[in-house]
């Protein structure tokens, strides 16, 4: 590799990995991250506002940390901004207006606060409704996964981080058996709970890094980011156990049948991931079939 292909390399992977700290940061805790963004962005208004010598129009400035406040951490937060933001317009009151009355400034900064305050809540109210239908547009009703549409979103900017790194990625398709017998049998009230259960424990052995969604029906998608196959049989293997456990004490004993690809060597997007683990997990559905039942337990 050329030696400029070598540093523009070594520049996008170091804005990633500033960009994955920022992100983990916002993620870790909200509140006190929407403080230091929006708190520095006031800092630089005020010692902006002080150094024009206060200008009338740059207090409009300052409803930019507001926005960002309730943007990132909701209403709290914001008016936490909004506060610091009317003791900054305070002081430049104090200073400006030093002839007028005290009562005046203080009328003035009421004003202020309440303005603050209306676009907070404005703000924070807009975002809920916003964060509620992107909810209802991505995940699944029934298990709280993402859904098909999402998965395709979210395995694309998995697959392009993955490879930007140089790091291996696996895709995994599990699928219920017996579920079409069970559900038919006890009613789709049982079916409800066991797609729920999956869902359960996907989740709770997946990381935090990886993408998992239900495919459709009784089928579940997960995306592991950084694993090659090996990695990935791990993870497959804790599912397995962990969910034949769990429904044979929910009443309803079945397991799940799973086909893994790799990225790379199995197909190089999502689409080409999933047909080549849908071919792997239907011959495994396949091979189980053909064994006898009492070998049934030791090829789930």
């Amino acid at each position: 590799m050329r030696p400029r292909a070598v540093v523009q390399k070594r520049r996008r992977v170091r804005r990633f990995q500033w960009g994955t700290r920022l992100s983990l940061a916002y993620t870790r805790s909200p509140g006190w991250f929407a403080i230091v963004v929006a708190g520095a962005v006031l800092v630089g208004v005020a010692l902006l506002d002080a150094r024009l010598g206060y200008p009338p129009g740059l207090r409009l400035l300052s409803l930019l940390p507001i926005w960002l406040a309730a943007r990132l951490a909701g209403f709290r937060i914001g008016i936490v901004i909004a506060g610091l933001a009317t003791v900054w317009r305070i002081h430049t009151d104090y200073r400006v207006l030093h002839a007028i009355q005290a009562e005046d400034v203080w009328f003035n900064a009421f004003l202020y606060f309440t303005l603050y305050a209306g676009i907070v809540a404005f703000v924070a109210q807009i975002e809920r409704t916003l964060q509620r239908v992107n909810r209802l547009a991505k995940h699944d009703p029934l298990t709280g996964l993402l859904n098909r549409r999402a998965l395709f979103e979210f395995g694309f900017h998995a697959i392009e981080k993955t490879e930007r790194l140089g790091r291996p990625l696996t895709l995994v398709l599990f699928d219920c058996d017996r579920f079409k017998e069970i559900n038919d049998r006890y009613g789709h009230r049982t079916g409800d709970e066991l797609l729920k259960l999956a869902a359960r424990v996907l989740e709770r052995d997946a990381r935090t890094t990886d993408v998992v969604a239900r495919w459709g029906g009784d089928e579940f998608v997960a995306i592991l980011a950084g694993a090659d196959r090996l990695q990935a049989k791990s993870f497959v293997a804790r599912v397995h156990e962990a969910f034949e456990r769990e429904s044979h004490l929910l009443g309803f004993p079945t397991a799940f049948t799973s086909g893994m690809a790799e990225l790379g060597l199995d197909g190089a997007n999502v689409t080409e991931l999933l047909e080549t683990a849908d071919r792997a997990m239907y011959r495994r559905k396949a091979a189980k079939r053909s064994l006898p039942a009492d070998l049934l337990a030791g090829h789930s």
